[in-house]
């Protein structure tokens, strides 16, 4: 094997040091794998270290609670999601963006993302010699691009074509119904 560096041995020397610190002041993270099993420091590693007695029956009862609260979080979740869906089906056959209840008013929002091939915008922009005019690729730069008056309107209809729009509703909540 050859001899290392003097630098790499400096720098080896400099995180064994830093290691040993962490390990005698036990102010490290546990990066926890198959070395565990063969390390000399679990004694004083947390994620070995063992719940003190006096401590066991509280955090228990918070782990219990934690895990019970996961379970309702995901039911909750799965209930909220299918309720907006419901009512996103009522409001769009309706026509209406705002739902009044008993406490508050539910109120429809919209928000829109455009996302483009730049494979595909790049070309046509290079044949009519506008491949500056698109140098990040965003979205948002190629929104621009197909709005602007000045650019050919058959240009702007092909780029225009080339993107894909993902239209997203949701729902926020006001205070007080309103009268509709």
């Amino acid at each position: 094997m050859a001899p290392r560096e003097r630098a790499a041995l400096a720098g080896l020397h400099d995180r064994m040091g830093t290691v040993l610190d962490g390990i005698r002041a036990e102010a490290f993270e546990p990066a926890p794998g198959r070395h565990c099993a063969r390390c000399d420091f679990r004694d004083r590693c947390p994620e070995f270290r063992t719940v003190p007695p006096a401590e066991g029956e509280r955090l228990r009862g918070l782990v219990d609670r934690f895990e019970t609260l996961r379970a309702e979080e995901g039911r909750l979740e799965n209930e909220l999601r299918r309720t907006a869906e419901e009512l996103h089906r009522a409001a769009e056959q309706l026509g209406v963006h705002r739902v009044p209840g008993t406490r508050s008013v539910a109120v429809r929002r919209r928000e829109e993302a455009w996302q483009y091939s730049l494979d595909h915008v790049r070309p046509l922009l290079e044949q009519s010699g506008l491949s500056g005019r698109v140098s990040s690729g965003t979205p948002e730069e190629v929104r621009r691009l197909v709005r602007d008056p000045d650019v050919d309107p058959e240009l702007r209809r092909k780029v225009a074509e080339t993107g894909a729009r993902r239209v997203k509703w949701y729902w926020e909540l006001e205070d007080g119904p309103s009268e509709s």
